[in-house]
């Protein structure tokens, strides 16, 4: 077995897996504006042929998960044209750059 190459290819399965899973939830959470309390969730991990059967559950607070996945978080400290603070304009940047 080559380990670097399964370790790559096993990384880019549980991204996947993360990304793909958390869609799927927020996805949810829209569709049936759910907006308090906890979701119940359990991802079944298996591999054909083997004994491999890893079960993972857990519950997910939903206080304001509604509000959060509609709007996007804006910071507090915004200047007057709603951009963060600490952070150059796009005309600043640009006379920063040679």
């Amino acid at each position: 077995m080559n380990e670097d190459q399964f370790n790559m290819s096993l990384r880019k399965f549980l991204k996947q897996v993360g990304v793909t899973s958390q869609r799927e939830i927020e996805r949810l959470v829209r569709e049936k504006g759910l907006s308090k309390g906890k979701l119940k969730v359990k991802v079944v991990l298996t591999a054909p042929g083997t004994s491999l059967n890893h079960v993972v559950e857990d519950e997910l607070d939903l206080g304001g998960a509604r509000r959060a996945l509609l709007q996007p978080t804006r910071s507090a400290a915004l200047d007057a044209k709603g951009r963060p603070l600490g952070r150059p304009s796009d005309s600043l940047r640009s006379r920063l750059q040679p």
